[in-house]
């Protein structure tokens, strides 16, 4: 994911990617009707539809630029991303410790391929180690738990919190703001 993040800031508009993590709650509201019959209610549908309606307007000025790839990495990752919340609520047993842990690993490893190990200094792989040991892994087990109490559609309205401090982290690694 945060990969992810990384490729789309150089290849897609900001307002596009920050808006494309707005779609999360109509993703997993579409993915839990299909997969679990889940209904969504009149007013969260609403609030999607209109949500829906802005994210086309802020996006469509900025459409393709600087590449259409860019744009659509970050269409399917929020998509991905609404796909996991109705597993988690498809799955309300399942452990979720031991289930992060494995797609924590699994991600990490993926991603090491692709990192230059040589570029990162010590204050980066601190934070990174605060960010992944501390603050992301407790943001990840509370937002793997909110669908045993709520409606996919509505965990999914909390994505755009979640990944405004993801852009917020990556912005100021890759201008070095502090």
């Amino acid at each position: 994911f945060k990969q992810k993040t990384a490729y789309e800031i150089r290849n897609c508009d900001w307002s596009s990617d920050v808006c494309s993590s707005d779609l999360a709650p109509l993703f997993a509201a579409l993915i839990a009707w299909v997969a679990l019959r889940e209904r969504t209610e009149r007013r969260v549908a609403a609030a999607i539809a209109l949500t829906t309606i802005g994210i086309g307007s802020v996006m469509a000025g900025s459409l393709g630029t600087p590449t259409l790839d860019g744009d659509l990495i970050a269409v399917l990752a929020i998509l991905a991303f609404a796909g996991t919340i109705v597993i988690w609520r498809r799955q309300p047993g399942l452990d979720r410790p031991r289930t992060l842990v494995v797609g924590s690993v699994i991600m990490a490893a993926g991603s090491s391929l692709f990192a230059d190990w040589s570029a990162i200094d010590s204050r980066a792989l601190l934070a990174g180690a605060g960010m992944g040991l501390i603050f992301n892994s407790t943001g990840r087990m509370l937002y793997s738990s909110a669908p045993r109490f709520a409606p996919a559609s509505e965990v999914a309205v909390f994505a755009p919190v979640e990944r405004s401090e993801e852009h917020t982290s990556e912005l100021q690694s890759q201008f070095r703001i502090s």
